[in-house]
C-alpha cells in the first residue's frame, strides 16, 4: 500500500470532517441532554457518534460498489465539478461568515436538515439521537463527500482487507471532531474554544480541499484514461 496515498486518504478525511452544520445538530442535541443530567450527555453524544460511525460506513460501502461500476475517470470528473463549486462558493460566502453562527443559511446541508425536520427530535433521548444521527450519515453527510468518492476512487483497486482498515482510519478521523465537542460538554476541554477552532479554519479548510480534490482527480484522470472498446 502506498504510503503517499495512505497520507493524502488521512488529509481528505480531515478535510470531510469539518461540518459546522452538522456540529450545529450535535450541539443542539448535546444542549438539550445537558439540561437532564450529565450522564445523558454521555448516552446522547454516544449514541450520536456511533450511529454516525456505523452509517457513514455503511454509505463508504456503497460508494466502493459505484467505484467499483463505474469507470474511474468518470467518478474523477464528477469530484472536479464538485471541487470547483465548493472552491468558487467558499470564495465567494467568505464575507457573509458570522462567528457566531455554526450553521448558516446559504448552506445547503443545513437546509436539507431543516427540510428533513431533524430538529424535532433533539429532545426526544438517546434512540433519537441514535436515529438522527444515523439518518444525517446518509443525507446530510454526503453532501459534502466528495472526499469520501476521491477515497473511494483511491481504493478501488485495494483488496477487501486494505479498504475495511482504510475506511474504519477514515470513518475514525471523520467522527473525530464529534468526540471533542462530545469531551468538551463534559468539561475535559473548553466548548468554546473548539467552536472557535472550527468556526476559525473552516473556511481556508474547505479551500485547501478544493485544491486537494481537484488535484487528486486530475491525477486519477490521467493515470486512468478512458478506453476504447
Amino acid at each position: 500500500m502506498d504510503l503517499g496515498v495512505v497520507a493524502t486518504i488521512i488529509w481528505l478525511a480531515l478535510v470531510d470532517s469539518f461540518d459546522p452544520c452538522i456540529f450545529a445538530i450535535y450541539s443542539t442535541l448535546l444542549i438539550s441532554a445537558s439540561m437532564i443530567s450529565m450522564h445523558r450527555i454521555y448516552r446522547v453524544g454516544l449514541a450520536f457518534i456511533t450511529s454516525s460511525y456505523t452509517g457513514y460506513f455503511l454509505f463508504g460501502a456503497l460508494l466502493r460498489y459505484v467505484s467499483l461500476s463505474l469507470p474511474r475517470y468518470i467518478l474523477a470528473m464528477v469530484t472536479i465539478v464538485y471541487g470547483t463549486i465548493m472552491f468558487l462558493h467558499t470564495i465567494i460566502t467568505q464575507r457573509m461568515v458570522r462567528n457566531d453562527s455554526m450553521c448558516r443559511e446559504d448552506e445547503i446541508v443545513c437546509r436539507i436538515g431543516r427540510v428533513l425536520k431533524l430538529d424535532a427530535f433533539v429532545n426526544k433521548g438517546t434512540t433519537f439521537a441514535f436515529l438522527v444521527g444515523f439518518v444525517a450519515a446518509f443525507t446530510l453527510f454526503p453532501c459534502t463527500a466528495g472526499m469520501y468518492i476521491v477515497f473511494s476512487i483511491l481504493t478501488a483497486e485495494f483488496s477487501f482487507i486494505e479498504w475495511l482498515s482504510l475506511t474504519l482510519i477514515y470513518v475514525t478521523i471523520f467522527i473525530l471532531p464529534l468526540i471533542l465537542i462530545l469531551l468538551s460538554f463534559v468539561g475535559i476541554t473548553r466548548l468554546k474554544a473548539v467552536h472557535h477552532t472550527i468556526l476559525s479554519h473552516q473556511e481556508c479548510i474547505k479551500l485547501m480541499g478544493s485544491v486537494l480534490l481537484i488535484a487528486v482527480s486530475i491525477y486519477i484522470i490521467t493515470t486512468s484514461p478512458p478506453t476504447v472498446s
